[in-house]
């Protein structure tokens, strides 16, 4: 009897005290891109009609602008204005604090290397690119021009 007591108790102590792991919970992945080599951490980024768009808390925002809402993963096309075919799409860099306002937002040029890979992750939409070359079009000088790259995720 005092076996079976002693067994008992054990396996409560065993079994009572075992660590159970909470539950997964999914935390969004981060919108990051950085402005000539200076981080940026979107805190909101949506995607409505043809339009990806992400701010962070400073107000500093990129959008992506697509011919068409992209329906699959694939790449596109960086152009130099509002993109006039499926496979392209614009990038565009605003803020006060980026651009020392009133300066223009920097524009995607139309680099011929530069692409955006869109990849679907489940029902929401994630945008990566690297070194695409903006300019705001102010004359030709270099600091007129600036690279971006980043990850903009749909929350």
């Amino acid at each position: 009897m005092k076996k079976t007591f002693l067994f008992v108790l054990i396996a409560i102590i065993f079994y009572g005290c075992t660590k159970s792991d909470p539950p997964y919970v999914a935390t969004p992945l981060p919108t990051e891109w950085d402005f000539n080599g200076l981080p940026y951490n979107g805190i909101t980024t949506t995607f409505k009609g043809n339009i990806l768009y992400t701010i962070d808390s400073l107000g500093e925002s990129v959008t992506i602008k697509f011919y068409a809402p992209p329906a699959t993963n694939g790449t596109y096309s960086v152009s130099n204005g509002y993109p006039t075919a499926p496979d392209y799409c614009e990038i565009i860099l605003s803020g006060e604090i980026i651009l020392n306002n009133p300066a223009p937002p920097f524009i995607s040029t139309g680099y011929y290397s530069d692409k955006v890979i869109v990849t679907f992750l489940g029902d929401k939409i994630s945008a990566s690119f690297s070194s695409i070359l903006l300019s705001n079009n102010i004359g030709s000088f270099p600091q007129n021009f600036a690279y971006i790259s980043g990850t903009l995720i749909q929350q």
